[in-house]
């Protein structure tokens, strides 16, 4: 698992959502200075996944679906970055050539993996709203 840039966008983005009650895709990437089409492509993903909303029209634009502070930074991660790994070996999709003998996973694997759920768990207890415009954290 590694921060891509999509995933601090996607994060960039919900917090300018949780600022405002509605916004245009081009205010979004005005405000947080991402390119448009780039927060767009973030946005359809947040809208797909049912935290965002929208409305077409005169004062349409996207709004929070859920609250901001009932979304995780690792709620982000995951509807952004699915399919990344701090190591390649963590996918269950990747077979781990570096098993043991025994066939046990490598201390590397094992340790890796303890990692990764530790900054899982990191990431789960902050909300959007902690990392919100207004928020005193």
């Amino acid at each position: 698992m590694f921060l891509t840039m999509e995933c601090d966008y996607g994060m960039r983005i919900l917090r300018c959502l949780s600022a405002s009650p509605r916004l245009t895709v081009r205010e979004i990437a005005k405000n947080e200075r991402i390119a448009y089409s780039f927060t767009q492509k973030i946005v359809e993903k947040f809208k797909h996944a049912r935290i965002v909303g929208s409305e077409k029209g005169r004062g349409g634009g996207y709004f929070l679906i859920r609250s901001a502070d009932s979304i995780s930074l690792w709620d982000v991660y995951s509807i952004i970055a699915p399919d990344k790994y701090l190591c390649a070996c963590l996918d269950n999709k990747n077979k781990c050539t570096k098993k043991t003998h025994s066939k046990q996973q490598c201390k590397t694997h094992n340790e890796i993996a303890r990692i990764q759920q530790m900054m899982i768990a990191e990431f789960s207890k902050i909300s959007v709203a902690d990392i919100s415009y207004a928020s005193t954290h």
